[in-house]
């Protein structure tokens, strides 16, 4: 029987063995059982993904090195290279210099600090316009600050009065501070201190209100310095009001202020007033019940030196105090891990606990302003699981979610009818698959995490029937792919709505996504060279036109092991120059005056790169000495590594008029296949076994490029009859390869 099909869509993606016996799935038509440095697009058509440019050798490429993404806009972004003790820059597509050197700046992270134990990157970061805000469990919380392109400050982050501890509850510990302001000693009871406390806060608190009484109104003043309570707070009388023999008495307004000095009446003499004397005294805040003491020396367990942030109440000097608290973050209880912005609050995770800042106050963490417990407070959340596993990762939205090692959170109101903070805030449990360290996508709604195994992505998305987030497997058309942990995910949103994964065994995937649509196909890249990607990070182009893809490629070159930091370079589209388009990896681009010997390739010697010359192929060459020699003359030209491109469809289904076509014997005879803005390109049954497409018109001169092809090409299929009639395409020229239909002509025996 004779039949002409079409595939009109490879967008599901490369699709597990285990799915060739599902022709019944509508994604199954759709599928590919090979996927390899090309991307579905969502439209349906598959393309030859671009290469990646040769950007720079890290600093020192016998450490591991990580990216990190510094968007200030959306043509104004930088990507940050974290190697050993050093950041270096890159913008525009090139290494930032100073003085003719990449510029850098010296940081404390180490290169065995960089990444986790689950081989993720150890630092997480948030940016807030000219500032990211960095965390790693084993270093004080930083701040990296752009001041210009040149001149970036990374310091110590000095957070305000938090964030703390529980406070102490057992009345029989206690502590003594020695003074209220400047540098003190604290005194405690019991073995409360060690030598890794320095730099740690210590919270301390009058005992039941120092024996001090409540400010009241026209109360006879003792003289001055005499000292009362009020709104929770401590104020002592700083000035008399007018001379009177029958004495002073307070007034009639209360005093409320945080600072300063303010009356409480006039201060004057009230005539005929049987003898009361002077109304109004002058009030002084001195502290709110509590302050802070930031350690600066470590003495022994029971003592430690201190520099006071915020005046210690004298009662906490003329007795001692069971309420105090110490800091939650110092060397010795370790540093937050984690680092978001939620409801504009900068927020850490440690542990199970989450703390966040004061509203729109990022570097407060005032569990209490002067004494009072409001909306706007900082707060601490704690998201509790049955195994008690740690936070993994954050991600803000309308609602902030929580992914750990054992299962899936939101944080949100407890009552809707009032403001999230203090005292309104609650962790729900979403989802029990736990989740790994690498760092989720969020796209739209939709948030895409890595499973505890690492070898999983599942998508987190809210849905509004059963008021709660649901989660979708998404590899369960591709399992096979997720043959080793996704340590790092970065979305490109255009052109294509690409999700890309560096796994730990140095491969790249991709998954084609867009929720709206349907879509979700995995595809495989191989880079040429055997190039091992260790970090994956995307950031606008400069003109704003697209995402790109940065990656740090391990490299062995001339037998010696190299890093560099590459970028992957847009495909062709109409109106670009196609002689300057590449699709070779670590590639570099020549457009000058005319020359047989292209130079500057250090960076590949030894290495056979494919080469293309004012748009037309040409010999591979070796690079020798940093430099190539042509048979002609070139213009422009581009030298890289070869990075074959491979496609296979599902076995063909079509061709029975009695049921299903699978297992039966069949054979393409010939083949249609509709490109678009193409060259190249072979096709037969599997790859190996391939024939290529004749582009090239009898009046084009051979050493001149072909115009790229839009339309249908047919050729004489080289396959034979099997039970399984799959069409399979290959090439590794440095040439566009968009492919939109296949027709084959399929005879089928019944």
């Amino acid at each position: 029987m004779k039949s002409t099909p079409i595939i009109t869509s490879f967008n599901a993606g490369e699709m597990s063995p285990l799915m060739f016996g599902r022709p019944d799935l509508e994604k199954w038509q759709s599928g590919l059982q090979l996927c390899q440095n090309m991307i579905p697009r969502v439209q349906g058509a598959v393309q030859r993904r671009g290469g990646t440019r040769y950007v720079a050798e890290v600093k020192t490429s016998a450490n591991r090195t990580w990216l990190v993404r510094f968007e200030f806009s959306a043509t104004d972004a930088f990507v940050l290279e974290f190697g050993h003790q050093y950041i270096r820059f890159y913008r525009n597509r090139g290494v930032l210099t100073s003085g003719g050197s990449p510029y850098e700046i010296v940081s404390p992270y180490a290169v065995a600090d960089l990444t986790a134990a689950d081989g993720t990157f150890a630092l997480r970061y948030v940016q807030s316009g000219d500032v990211i805000y960095l965390v790693h469990p084993k270093y004080a919380p930083r701040k990296l600050t752009r001041l210009a392109n040149t001149n970036w400050t990374l310091a110590t982050l000095d957070l305000k009065e938090g964030p703390l501890l529980d406070q102490n509850t057992n009345q029989a510990v206690v502590m003594q501070a020695s003074g209220i302001t400047g540098t003190i000693t604290v005194t405690a009871n019991a073995n409360l201190f060690s030598a890794t406390d320095v730099g740690r806060l210590i919270y301390l608190q009058s005992r039941d209100g120092g024996g001090l009484k409540p400010w009241s109104a026209r109360e006879r003043v003792t003289g001055l310095g005499m000292r009362r309570i009020s709104d929770g707070k401590v104020y002592r009388v700083s000035t008399l009001g007018d001379v009177h023999p029958d004495g002073f008495w307070s007034g009639y307004n209360k005093p409320i202020h945080t600072e300063g000095k303010y009356w409480d009446g006039d201060g004057r003499d009230v005539p005929n007033d049987g003898g009361i004397g002077s109304i109004g005294v002058e009030w002084e805040y001195l502290h709110s019940q509590y302050g802070f003491v930031r350690i600066t020396g470590y003495t022994s367990p029971t003592q430690v030196t201190g520099t006071v942030v915020l005046r210690l109440p004298d009662e906490v000097v003329s007795a001692t105090t069971w309420r105090w608290a110490l800091g939650a973050f110092s060397d010795t209880t370790g540093y937050p891990d984690g680092v978001c912005f939620f409801r504009e609050r900068l927020t850490f995770s440690k542990d199970q606990s989450l703390y966040m800042s004061v509203a729109g106050d990022f570097e407060n963490f005032a569990e209490k302003e002067f004494g009072q417990v409001t909306l706007e407070t900082a707060l601490r959340l704690r998201v509790l699981s049955a195994k008690g596993n740690p936070i993994r990762w954050l991600a803000p939205g309308k609602q902030l979610l929580v992914g750990t090692g054992g299962g899936e959170h939101a944080i949100l109101e407890q009552t809707s009818n009032q403001a999230f903070g203090a005292g309104n805030a609650k962790a729900d449990a979403q989802s029990e698959w736990g989740s790994s360290g690498a760092q989720p996508a969020q796209i739209g709604q939709s948030v895409l995490f890595v499973e505890r195994s690492g070898r999983k992505v599942r998508e987190l998305l809210y849905d509004l029937n059963s008021d709660g987030f649901t989660t979708e497997d998404l590899n369960v058309f591709s399992e096979h792919l997720m043959d080793s942990a996704v340590i790092q995910m970065a979305y490109a949103q255009q052109p294509h709505s690409v999700v890309w994964c560096a796994q730990a065994n140095g491969r790249l995937l991709g998954l084609t996504y867009m929720k709206e649509q349907g879509v979700a196909g995995w595809h495989r890249h191989v880079l040429g060279g055997s190039g091992v990607v260790e970090s994956v990070v995307v950031v606008p182009s400069p003109d704003g036109a697209r995402d790109e893809l940065w990656l740090i490629v391990r490299r062995t070159i001339n037998g010696a092991t190299k890093r560099y930091v590459e970028v992957m370079t847009p495909e062709y589209v109409d109106g670009d120059d196609q002689a300057l388009t590449a699709y070779s990896d670590s590639h570099l681009i020549y457009s000058g005056t005319a020359t047989t010997t292209l130079s500057g390739l250090g960076h590949l010697e030894g290495q056979t790169v494919v080469v293309k010359v004012n748009g037309a192929a040409h010999p591979n060459r070796t690079v020798t000495g940093g430099s190539i020699t042509l048979e002609r003359e070139a213009t422009k030209a581009t030298v890289g590594l070869p990075t074959p491109y491979r496609g296979r469809t599902m076995p063909l289904e079509q061709g029975s008029q009695t049921g299903t076509g699978q297992g039966k014997n069949k054979r393409v005879s010939r083949l249609k296949a509709r490109l678009y803005n193409s060259l190249g390109g072979k096709f037969g049954p599997e790859v190996g076994k391939t024939d290529p497409l004749e582009y090239r018109q009898a009046g084009v001169a051979m050493d001149a490029a072909p115009p790229l092809y839009t339309g249908d090409l047919e050729l004489g299929f080289p396959g034979d009859y099997d039970g399984q009639a799959a069409i399979a395409w290959e090439g590794e020229d440095d040439f566009p390869f968009t492919l939109v239909a296949l027709m084959p002509e399929l005879h089928t025996h019944e």
